[in-house]
């Protein structure tokens, strides 16, 4: 029992003594990693927290640098939550925490946490902004947002973002969203950075939004659907080029039509092709006589001989013209008459046609069917060949000879009053001499580089209201009995006077019942005092001296409606003014000259709005479907050979108008405009939307230019 009780006592104490260090080193012991380590961000602070460790006296704060793989303290505290301040925006920083124990002053710590990587939140997005609508698309925009690797974007038609909001996820600073057309939309932005999976969004940007685009403003133009090629526009050198060519200044005058720079850009010089009347005093207007190049014929051989040193002028102005407008100049060769040589009375005019009546005493004129041609059949062909070979001398003289117009205003009498004088040169034919004399030309023109046209007709007309053949069909019909004219004749020339709208509409619908492949060129116009068509036949009532001339804006806005209508009734390939220069007191001058004072010179607004057309649509462009809601315009459009689309507005109110553009595919564009105060000007430029609210204003000619 004694010694049962010693080794019980031994093993007490032995318990005893033993069971104190390992109390010291429990209480020594480091504590626990912290757990749960998470944080909220701000734009400039990070605020951390983590779960409790039992036992700790306190935490550091470590930021983590992945670069060196080295953790820096921060910050040391008791609490188990921190918020690190003065941060960067849109940066990623890495923590860790540690717990640790004081024992004797000595801070006994733990394992790191695990690693933390959080972003401070991205700036907040500026500068949001609508850059342009379309019908079904708005173009939006806004700075970037330093650090940002995305954004966010909303938008609804409700402004409060609380229903139909549709998100988007972009990576640039810019987006196209599909809208319906005639609703109003709201946009917002988030910037946002994404750091282990967990994306951070930034503040909202301001909001903006984008108005329904009016339907009444919406001009809509559909490429797909195209009409007539356009081979160009120009002007006739009647009676001027003969004169300017050999003038001082004659470049200063003629840049203004065919310079694309400094003019208004034509590409179609008409070459009056001369008679020989220049020596001839009972042509009163001395402007119109002309020189001619045929110098003498043998009518039994058939041989004509020429003499192409003549014309002299009028051929250095052609030059002028062509060192404007460059080699692709197209030159068409018109005859107002045959040559002298070549004609029954050895005039280019005809002889008087009056008769005298005996039952009224009177001299009568019994319409075109009794007016006497002045070319005799027998003589045909030699104006066949005459034709042909001036054509072939400008062909060898290096001119894109295109067109050869041999006949111009058939159904005028073309004659000489009772005493012989006559203004300007001219030939009536009856139709079937037409028939006649075109077969003959036809013949001569196959495997020539440029082609014969039909007669240019006085008007363009078709088949009247009462189911009548007019003057135009009358000669038509007739010259298609042929049929070597039928297969060889493409084209069919007419002058812009005297129809309006509904008979032009007449024209192209014959011309289509004939042949819907045949072309209409409307070869020559300008603003006769007795033609009401004009729109400014009641303006020159009030007019007198050299205000007839019609050099304001309101006789260039009434020829611009002429050129629609041609363009968009008769589908014409091309459009002629009738004297690209006048001297005179008459509304026929783009320029007007004073043949006293060579510097005078004098610009029309007709010059300028012509040139809003011919400047920009260019030879190969074609006519393209539009559809202008603002039905107090007249619009035209048009694809050129680039791709550049060209819609033009002729606005004769007084009243500006409003225009949205529905373009698809075009993203810039540009604006030209002639007014009563501009020239040709270009009025604004820039990026292209359907938001873009353009303006045309009152009396004024626009044109747009879309680039892609």
């Amino acid at each position: 029992m004694k010694i049962k009780r010693l080794f019980m006592l031994l093993l007490s104490a032995v318990i005893i003594l033993t069971a104190f260090p390992l109390e010291a080193v429990a209480k020594n012991a480091a504590p626990a990693k912290p757990t749960s380590l998470s944080a909220v961000t701000t734009i400039s602070t990070v605020t951390l927290k983590w779960n409790k460790v039992s036992g700790a006296s306190g935490y550091t704060v470590y930021n983590y640098n992945s670069k060196t793989n080295k953790y820096k303290a921060i910050k040391t505290l008791s609490k188990t939550t921190y918020k690190i301040t003065k941060l960067s925006s849109g940066t990623t920083y890495t923590y860790a925490v540690k717990a640790y124990k004081t024992v004797k002053k000595k801070k006994n710590y733990s394992g790191y946490s695990s690693k933390l990587s959080v972003s401070t939140l991205p700036d907040k997005v500026t500068g949001l902004k609508v850059l342009g609508r379309n019908s079904n698309s708005v173009y939006l925009t806004w700075n970037k947002v330093k650090n940002a690797l995305g954004y966010k974007f909303e938008y609804s038609t409700d402004s409060s973002f609380k229903k139909d909001v549709k998100p988007k996820s972009v990576s640039s600073n810019k987006i196209s969203v599909s809208v319906s057309s005639s609703k109003k939309y709201y946009f917002r932005v988030y910037a946002y950075r994404t750091v282990s999976k967990k994306n951070y969004y930034s503040a909202v940007s301001s909001t903006a939004s984008a108005d329904a685009i009016s339907a009444c403003n919406i001009t809509k133009i559909n490429t797909s659907k195209t009409y007539q090629t356009m081979e160009g526009f120009g002007a006739s050198a009647c009676w001027w080029g003969h004169k300017v060519g050999g003038w001082e200044n004659a470049q200063d005058i003629i840049k203004y039509l065919y310079s694309p720079t400094e003019g208004i850009g034509l590409n179609i010089y008409r070459y009056n092709v001369g008679t020989g009347s220049r020596d001839d005093d009972k042509m009163w207007n001395y402007w119109a006589r002309t020189d001619g190049f045929l110098t003498d014929v043998d009518f039994e051989s058939g041989k004509l001989t020429y003499d192409f040193s003549r014309d002299a002028e009028a051929q250095n102005s052609l030059r002028i013209a062509k060192k404007f407008a460059g080699d692709d100049l197209k030159l068409c060769l018109f005859s107002n008459s045959p040559p002298v040589q070549l004609t029954k009375n050895g005039k280019a005019y005809c002889s008087n046609n009056e008769i005298f009546n005996e039952e009224t005493q009177q001299y009568e004129n019994w319409g075109y069917w009794y007016y006497n041609s002045n070319l005799d059949e027998k003589n045909y062909k030699l104006y066949a060949q005459f034709e042909s070979d001036v054509a072939d001398y400008f062909v060898s003289q290096g001119y894109n000879v295109f067109d050869v117009s041999p006949v111009n205003e058939p159904q005028f009498e073309w004659a000489c009053n009772r005493e012989g004088y006559m203004g300007q040169e001219g030939c009536h034919y009856k139709p079937y001499e037409l028939k006649k004399l075109y077969n003959e030309m036809a013949k001569k023109g196959y495997g020539k580089p440029y082609k014969f046209s039909m007669f240019e007709g006085g008007a363009a007309e078709g088949i009247d209201d009462n189911g009548n053949n007019t003057y135009f069909v009358d000669y038509v019909n007739e010259i298609f009995k042929d049929t070597l004219n039928k297969r060889y004749y493409n084209c069919i020339s007419c002058h812009s006077y005297w129809a309006d709208a509904h008979g032009k509409q007449q024209c192209r619908d014959y011309v289509d019942s004939l042949d819907s492949s045949l072309n209409i060129s409307c070869t020559e116009y300008c603003q006769m005092y007795n033609d009401v068509n004009t729109g400014v036949f009641e303006t020159c009532k009030n007019l007198q001296g050299e205000a007839l001339n019609g050099y304001t804006i309101d006789f260039g806005v009434q020829m611009a409606r002429i050129i629609n209508e041609d363009l968009t009734i008769l589908n014409a390939t091309q459009w002629n003014w009738w004297t690209g220069v006048s001297n005179g007191i008459y509304p026929d001058g783009l320029v007007y000259i004073n043949d006293s004072n060579h510097s005078d010179i004098k610009l029309t607004k007709r010059l300028w709005c012509l040139g809003q057309y011919s400047k920009f649509i260019k030879e190969g462009a074609k006519r393209i479907d539009v559809n202008c809601a603002q039905k107090d315009l007249n619009v035209s459009a048009f694809k050129n050979p680039d791709g550049s689309a060209v819609i033009v507005y002729v606005n004769q109110t007084q009243s500006s108008k409003k225009v949205n553009i529905n373009a698809a595919g075009y993203s810039k564009y540009k604006l030209y405009q002639t007014t009563a105060t501009d020239d040709l000007k270009l009025k604004s430029n820039g990026n292209f939307y359907m938001s873009s609210t353009l303006t045309v204003p009152y009396q004024s000619v626009v044109s747009v230019i879309l680039t892609k």
